[in-house]
């Protein structure tokens, strides 16, 4: 890389094979981002030239940071210079179009009614007591999605809380149903609290409610939390009949580091040597996958409660919580309905 006709560095990566450098993350995110600090920049015009030293390398967007990194999974927009650039090729893009009809259009491209829906995986009590590695996974066959909840607005936006649940979650017929994302509203009944950073859980898209839904994660890299009760934390007030329960998430994972998470109920951390998989949820045949997992089993008085998930460590994605006093497996998305 030269800048004004002297060399700036070489940007050149490390994962040429399997586990070398970031070959993980590159594999996760179809792409590779490199990084080089370029020397001192006057105020003024530039000229920035790159050329390749090997072949097959290819690249799609170059960005410079002028006040320090942002992290940003697809960047900014393309920048443009009313003064050096005053009719430029390409940009700024400027045009108009109907985002709800737009939408609608892919939806109905890729819509359950067309195409192929996923199965529904779920990790039971028999998933735990054997090696997976060679074992079919338990599912269940999706035959229409759910309803879409989150729909956008005339304007291309959405108002999630207006259709987000704030009231307390209560029991029925045996089961106690909670969507992870209410935690947002940050209410008496649902709501977040980050660590002692200020690292909080955050929304993210996910497949349920139609394809409309939100799940919750923490989305830094590469962190771990050791005392549990300091990491941060998803909590929902309930109201349970009494009994013993069985605890259900749907969650999804991509890696052994993020396959890890904590509940806690009335503030108390189920120890992870109670949990199924003492909380270790990794498998090769659900990574990468939504999948309902039962964590633990837990006994609860009759009243009111705390249910509390841990971010043991950032990666996992968490959408809903089922508990129920039965043996019944949680629900499909078009059959979902929230105890509220």
């Amino acid at each position: 890389m030269f800048l004004d006709g002297k060399s700036a560095g070489i940007l050149e990566s490390i994962a040429t094979d399997e586990w070398r450098g970031s070959w993980k993350n590159n594999v996760m995110n179809n792409v590779e981002k490199l990084y080089l600090q370029l020397p001192h920049i006057t105020s003024g015009r530039h000229m920035l030239r790159i050329r390749a030293l090997d072949r097959y390398v290819s690249f799609s967007k170059l960005v410079i940071y002028t006040q320090g990194y942002v992290a940003s999974n697809l960047g900014p927009q393309e920048s443009y210079h009313a003064q050096y650039n005053r009719e430029p090729v390409h940009g700024p893009y400027e045009f108009s179009f109907d985002a709800p009809a737009v939408a609608d259009l892919f939806q109905n491209l890729f819509d359950g009614a067309r195409a192929e829906l996923p199965d529904v995986i779920y990790a039971d009590k028999k998933f735990w007591a054997s090696n997976r590695l060679y074992l079919k996974n338990v599912v269940r066959q999706q035959i229409a999605l759910g309803e879409k909840k989150y729909r956008r607005e005339a304007d291309g936006t959405k108002n999630v809380f207006r259709k987000m649940h704030q009231g307390m979650f209560r029991e029925n017929d045996g089961e106690i149903r909670i969507d992870c994302e209410c935690a947002l509203a940050n209410s008496e009944n649902a709501y977040l609290l980050p660590d002692l950073a200020g690292i909080a859980w955050e929304h993210v898209q996910s497949e349920t409610d139609g394809r409309t839904g939100l799940a919750m994660h923490v989305a830094a890299e590469g962190l771990s939390w050791e005392d549990f009760r300091q990491a941060p934390s998803l909590n929902y007030r309930m109201r349970a009949e009494g009994g013993s329960y069985q605890i259900w998430t749907l969650l999804k994972y991509d890696d052994e580091f993020s396959a890890r998470v904590a509940i806690g109920i009335d503030g108390k951390v189920v120890p992870q040597e109670k949990m199924y998989g003492s909380g270790r949820l990794f498998n090769y045949g659900t990574k990468q996958n939504w999948v309902w997992m039962l964590l633990a089993e837990a006994e609860l008085a009759p009243g009111e409660h705390m249910f509390t998930v841990y971010a043991v460590a950032s990666g996992i994605r968490v959408d809903r919580i089922f508990l129920t006093r039965g043996e019944s497996i949680p629900p499909i998305d078009a059959e979902w309905r929230e105890n509220v």
